[in-house]
């Protein structure tokens, strides 16, 4: 048990990803993701033509953030 110490939550995250001991999923990948990989290239064309980020991200079944998230970059960076 050499390898146990004390830490906090914080240290213990810290550790995992200094050991690259998780895995993130991505798109499709993700099981709870409730949108999917063909989703994005459609919501990108209704948030270029003007449709709220709102009204989509109701349909989907996301919140209106979520769909902003995708208009700004921040999420689903690896769909082209």
């Amino acid at each position: 048990l050499q390898h146990m110490f004390l830490g906090t939550h914080q240290d213990n995250m810290a550790d995992r990803k200094r050991k690259k001991r998780y895995s993130v999923k991505y798109g499709d990948d993700n099981p709870v993701s409730k949108l999917k990989e063909s989703d994005i290239p459609v919501i990108r064309e209704r948030i270029k033509n003007g449709h709220e980020c709102y009204q989509i991200g109701r349909e989907y079944g996301v919140t209106g953030e979520a769909i902003l998230a995708i208009k700004h970059g921040r999420t689903w960076k690896h769909v082209c």
